[in-house]
């Protein structure tokens, strides 16, 4: 290179490390314009491929807690008021849930993994306002940070606007791939999302305090992450939800992280060109199983009588089965390493014309027979105890009742484990669903 060129260059980089383009990022106020700009320059230059899909910092702005419950629940139908005040007990809102919507809700409850006391939509209102600091918005093109309250920690907030940020720059890149609508694959793409937001997070906070990502005890990190998680499931309201949307963040950054250390950007990259498509992947880090791909295992449709037929067919996948059997079984260790042996699965669900009648009927494929014939076991001795824990509670008057309550069979069938439930007990009665279709 000619000492012309050697200068010229100098004077490009120099330029590029202008205002807000430092070349390593520090603990600021994000409230202020400069420390925006040296965040969203460190994603740019810290995600290595130079792309600066905003020309610029995009809208940043904060609102409060109350704020932002307000905005999730703008599409909540309210219940009307009264014309004129009485005496009378107030009626309860009508239910404006699709019967497919209702359908779900029951079926959740009824596996134990949402409290029969209210809606998934409410549920996902409630998850959100407890656990999001901040988010961005796809339809408005702004990174929103909410303002809990409480002394302000400005390497937290950088480092949140940086995971933000994150998500910015993914929805101005291509789709990471066709989605099949299952719960399965959407806890895969999440995974993807928020493990790089993750990853670059945790790559903005050891460069704030000047420590080599190489150093860092990652896998320490994240398995203590993953365990307080689990630890809290056993306690949670809203199962589904604390593993669809909680789950996603240790085990999607724990994979992301370690991609990135084995071949930098390069490897992080190559998992959105060619994604995973099931929670399993995430699970079954450190185990030694390869990355499995789920097998096919419905059957044709059977519903339990002539009033009803199949509302909606899933795949629910490992995180839900270990979510279920966590509520089921209240043995975390037992709960995770048999849901590490799932291979596929279908869940159908079943009801009338308005739900009120729902059942289901869901399909599990594990590693071997004496998986599919222990979880038979220990899942009938759970709904024996639970059905006396229902009695008991329904003597004392209890109005929450425990979330294990469902009416449910689980019937081994060679590798397969068929769990079914229903609103009613005489819906199960000689309902073959899901069996003989191997």
């Amino acid at each position: 290179m000619s000492p012309g060129m050697a200068l010229a260059l100098a004077l490009l980089i120099a330029g590029t490390l202008g205002c807000g383009r430092v070349d390593s990022l520090e603990a600021c106020d994000i409230l202020k314009a400069e420390c925006q700009e040296d965040a969203y320059y460190a994603v740019v230059r810290m995600r290595g491929d130079g792309f600066d899909p905003f020309g610029g910092v995009p809208p940043i702005r904060t609102i409060s807690l109350e704020e932002y419950r307000a905005s999730l629940e703008d599409d909540e139908p309210e219940a009307p008021e009264p014309e004129e005040p009485d005496d009378e007990e107030p009626e309860e809102p009508a239910d404006t849930r699709s019967p497919r919507s209702r359908a779900f809700d029951t079926a959740l409850s009824m596996l134990g993994l949402l409290s029969p006391t209210t809606t998934s939509s409410q549920a996902a209102v409630d998850d959100a306002v407890g656990n999001v600091v901040a988010y961005y918005s796809g339809s408005t093109g702004a990174v929103t940070v909410i303002d809990r309250g409480g002394e302000r920690r400005f390497e937290r907030e950088c480092s949140t606007l940086v995971h933000e940020l994150i998500h910015a720059f993914q929805s101005r890149e291509p789709p990471i791939g066709y989605t099949d609508g299952t719960v399965d694959d959407t806890f895969a793409r999440r995974g993807l999302i928020e493990g790089e937001a993750e990853l670059y997070e945790q790559l903005s906070i050891s460069e704030m305090r000047d420590v080599a990502p190489v150093k860092l005890k990652w896998d320490e990190f994240y398995e203590d992450w993953l365990a307080g998680s689990r630890r809290r499931l056993g306690n949670a309201r809203q199962p589904y939800f604390s593993v669809s949307r909680g789950f996603a963040y240790p085990l999607g950054g724990h994979r992301l992280v370690g991609a990135w250390l084995e071949g930098g950007n390069a490897l992080v990259r190559s998992l959105f060109d060619d994604r995973p498509r099931t929670s399993h992947f995430f699970m079954s880090l450190g185990t030694g199983v390869e990355r499995r791909e789920a097998v096919p295992t419905s059957c044709p449709s059977d519903p339990p009588n002539g009033d009803m037929q199949s509302l909606i067919l899933d795949r629910f996948g490992a995180a839900q089965l270990y979510a279920f059997l966590t509520v089921q079984l209240e043995d975390d260790p037992l709960a995770w390493e048999q849901a590490l042996g799932w291979r596929g699965d279908a869940l159908r669900i079943y009801g009338d014309e308005d739900a009120e009648q729902v059942a289901l009927s869901w399909r599990v494929l594990l590693d071997d027979a004496d998986k599919a014939s222990l979880l038979e076991d220990v899942l009938e001795q759970a709904q024996q105890e639970a059905t006396a824990e229902a009695e008991m509670a329904e003597d004392e008057g209890d109005d929450d009742p425990p979330l294990k309550l469902g009416i449910y069979k689980a019937t081994a069938e060679g590798e397969y484990l068929v769990i079914q439930a229903a609103t009613e007990a005489e819906l199960l009665d000689g309902w073959r669903d899901g069996f003989g279709c191997n």
